[in-house]
């Protein structure tokens, strides 16, 4: 519940945020054209990364259009899913550019390689808000949450499951973000501090290169194989 409170915190200071900036352009930035739809709503591109994490279909954008039509009831809200992909996402950034979106919120596959794609919305006046991930280039925005919270509620979460088997049982941990990304080494820093002193951590482990399926399979099988060590030893 927390992690949903707290998600949902985030998706209401984004929706605030990129509805001011495409009602009211940027201020402090008054070399960027902007451009203003004639019935006084405005559409808003909103672009996904992948699909392997089931919260951007069934949290993420039905929250985001819901707070838009709540905002703006004469706004409009086209979305697109990149599935991992690069180059997909930026010709979907252009396709959303072409078809007159007034607005991208944007949580970016890559941020490096999405820099062009920013610039290039920034050069059509059209505001470009990052969120969960920041994307490289002139962003009009950021909203993002703690990682290291976000840990620690996981942990929490993870202690109140097991319940009175906490207390000496052993774990293995999980970790399935890429060992590249920024937002890995916060996060289990802020499950760890929770979960130290609490479980025997047998083994951690960073698998965010496998599909979720392969995380099963892999997860089971070392839990399984700790388990016959214990029985041994």
């Amino acid at each position: 519940m927390r992690t949903c409170l707290h998600r949902f915190a985030i998706m209401v200071a984004a929706v605030s945020m990129f509805v001011t900036l495409a009602g009211c352009g940027r201020a402090d930035q008054p070399d960027v054209p902007h451009r203003k739809a004639s019935d006084g709503g405005f559409t808003v591109g909103l672009l996904f990364p992948d699909n392997q994490a089931t919260r951007y279909e069934n949290f993420d954008g039905p929250l985001i259009e819901k707070k838009i039509e709540e905002l703006c009831g004469a706004c409009s809200v086209v979305d697109a899913n990149a599935q991992g992909d690069v180059s997909t996402q930026r010709r979907q950034v252009d396709t959303m550019l072409v078809n007159g979106v007034d607005v991208l919120v944007l949580d970016r596959v890559d941020g490096p390689s999405l820099r062009r794609s920013v610039q290039k919305a920034r050069d059509a006046g059209v505001p470009v808000i990052a969120y969960d991930r920041l994307a490289d280039g002139p962003v009009s925005g950021y909203v993002s949450f703690s990682d290291y919270a976000v840990g620690r509620i996981q942990g929490e979460a993870l202690l109140r499951g097991m319940g009175r088997r906490a207390s000496g049982d052993r774990i293995v941990w999980l970790d399935a973000t890429a060992p590249s990304s920024a937002w890995s080494t916060p996060r289990v820093e802020g499950a760890l501090s929770v979960l130290k002193g609490k479980v025997d951590i047998a083994e951690e482990y960073t698998i965010g290169s496998l599909n979720e399926q392969d995380r099963r399979s892999w997860s089971c099988e070392r839990v399984r194989t700790i388990r016959e060590e214990d029985r041994r030893g």
